[in-house]
């Protein structure tokens, strides 16, 4: 069998072996360029290949039972657990701008939580990825062993058994959010939104660090060009506004002048007069 037309004419289990030496993003790439190269991008046996370089057979396991659960291609199941865009590193320098490949990505998140973020946080996280080569690893290895890599961190059993779950539940489970995953909250879910989908929108994110690099991405700045203490009193002169509105509306009725018009100047104007027209002593 080989690719279909508009590709060079080599049979496709040797454009295959070629595919599968580039990265993702190459691959990505390649498929954009003709039909032919699509066609061999998208090829199922591909992306399986592709996971189980990625990430261990004991993983592979778990990717099996769920693309023949859901009924889905490899190229599906895998395009939603991959980086298919690059967020730009900032000069921030943060623990999850290193690492853009989902399940790393969430890893890191789950083991800087609770910490300073210190160098010595960085260095930890560092050491335990690249101890642990891949998922397998983290399936297969002892917890006391892997609570042994992460001592500096502290919380070392919960920081554990999240990681063990998480990486079960990413590969078995059919999720949308990583907010789905045991240990996971808001703080990581942004976090997978912004590096390994490449999202832009500050809308709903709260951490000020995540604010920050999105404030850099967008814009190039780290200043806010809207600070919020701005905002604050800008909101305050509105709200004392409205105070001396009602209060000169109350004033208004006090002097049976009603509301015909805005502020009840009818009564400042006829106190003005008086005082104008008044004979001087």
């Amino acid at each position: 069998m080989t690719p279909q037309a508009g590709f060079p004419s080599l049979p496709l289990e040797t454009c295959l072996v070629i595919f599968a030496k580039l990265d993702v993003n190459s691959l990505i790439n390649m498929a954009a360029t003709c039909r032919g190269m699509r066609v061999v991008a998208k090829e199922n046996s591909l992306w399986k290949q592709i996971a189980a370089a990625k990430w261990g057979r004991e993983a592979l396991a778990l990717c099996e039972k769920n693309v023949a659960s859901n009924q889905i291609t490899w190229f599906e199941f895998c395009k939603h657990r991959l980086c298919l865009l690059r967020s730009p590193r900032s000069p921030l320098n943060l623990v999850q701008e290193v690492y853009i490949d989902p399940w790393q990505h969430i890893v890191s998140c789950l083991l800087c939580s609770r910490t300073s973020g210190s160098e010595r946080v960085r260095c930890t996280i560092s050491f335990f990825l690249y101890h642990c080569q891949d998922a397998s690893y983290i399936l297969l290895a002892d917890d006391e062993e892997l609570q042994s890599l992460i001592e500096p961190l502290g919380l070392q059993e919960t920081r554990i058994r999240a990681v063990k779950q998480m990486t079960v539940a990413f590969f078995e489970k059919d999720w949308k959010d990583p907010s789905e995953f045991y240990g996971c909250g808001k703080f990581t879910s942004d976090s997978w939104r912004i590096f390994c989908r490449g999202e832009r929108s500050s809308k709903g994110v709260e951490d000020a660090t995540l604010l920050r690099y999105l404030r850099w991405r967008n814009t190039g700045s780290f200043v806010d060009p809207n600070p919020r203490q701005l905002r604050s009193s800008k909101g305050a002169g509105t709200k004392c506004n409205g105070v001396a509105k009602k209060v000169s509306e109350r004033s208004g009725r006090k002097h049976g002048r009603g509301q015909t018009e805005p502020g009840n100047s009818r009564v400042l104007r006829s106190h003005t007069k008086n005082i104008v027209m008044a004979p001087p002593h």
